[in-house]
């Protein structure tokens, strides 16, 4: 394996006014990026379905004043004028990342904040390039939905079917539990580099879902979440313990704090 090295440098003093956009080439078209900040490592964020560089805009300019830090439109949604192909897994999300930094000259070593689906794409991007990331930060992290959605009625499995089918980003739904399966496989150890894992406390099923399969779900996606925690020797669980899916808007003050952390044991790691 050839192993790249990478100088992890200290933030210079960061404003919002260093925030500036770019439409990056990649194959078909062009990608939004938006990046901040200076230093490093660099914190790369990835959102959930259908959302994009904007969902970090509650964290983003503090993180800046830490670190370089860059949040992108993923094909077919935002300000990227490239359209997916169909179905676009996860695993082609993940390989339209790394040519994105490519192209765009952002070198390593990364930090890799991934909200929801976005956990999935970052930890194929880890497998895929394990030279270039310096830690990870998991928000509410997706895996598997199959053991879930088993709790929903059948009509409203075939609705979660059909509204895949029909998302801009060309997701479908066999294709999203093939991404998490082969993160699952491929992402078993990022060694001792930082890991942080934050998820939701509240109950988040679908709407319409009894109490009963509420608390189950919960007791699902909480047992999905403890075995991201196993990636790392050097991990830390956070709990939104008043937020739901959404951590991103309903509690940034935690991504904030688990960001700063990662970035700081990243430095540590290299200072050592």
């Amino acid at each position: 394996m050839n192993h790249e090295v990478y100088e992890i440098q200290p933030a210079r003093p960061g404003r919002r006014s260093d925030l500036h956009e770019q439409i990056v080439a990649v194959r078909g078209g062009g990608m939004c990026l938006r990046l901040s900040g200076s230093g490093s490592p660099t914190v790369i964020f990835d959102s959930a379905i259908r959302k994009g560089r904007d969902a970090w805009n509650d964290v983003f300019g503090e993180l800046a004043l830490l670190t370089r830090v860059c949040s992108y439109d993923r094909k077919g949604i935002g300000g990227s004028t490239v359209p997916p192909s169909r179905p676009h897994g996860n695993r082609q999300m993940a390989d339209d990342l790394y040519e994105l930094l490519r192209n765009a000259r952002i070198g390593g070593p990364y930090v890799l904040v991934g909200h929801s689906i976005g956990g999935i794409n970052m930890r194929l991007f880890a497998a895929a390039h394990p030279d270039l990331v310096a830690g990870m930060v998991l928000v509410d992290a997706a895996d598997d939905p199959t053991p879930l959605w088993e709790l929903m009625p059948a009509d409203a499995r075939a609705r979660r079917r059909d509204e895949l089918r029909r998302d801009p980003e060309g997701l479908d739904w066999d294709s999203f539990v093939q991404g998490a399966k082969s993160a699952d496989v491929e992402c078993v150890s990022i060694g001792h580099k930082p890991l942080a894992v934050i998820s939701r406390g509240l109950p988040d099923a679908p709407f319409g879902a009894s109490p009963e399969v509420e608390a189950a779900w919960l007791r699902i996606w909480n047992a999905q979440q403890a075995r991201f925690l196993k990636m790392s020797t050097n991990a830390v669980h956070i709990v939104a313990k008043n937020s739901g899916h959404m951590i991103t808007t309903q509690a940034p003050e935690l991504i904030i704090a688990a960001v700063r952390a990662v970035v700081h044991a990243c430095r540590a790691r290299t200072d050592a």
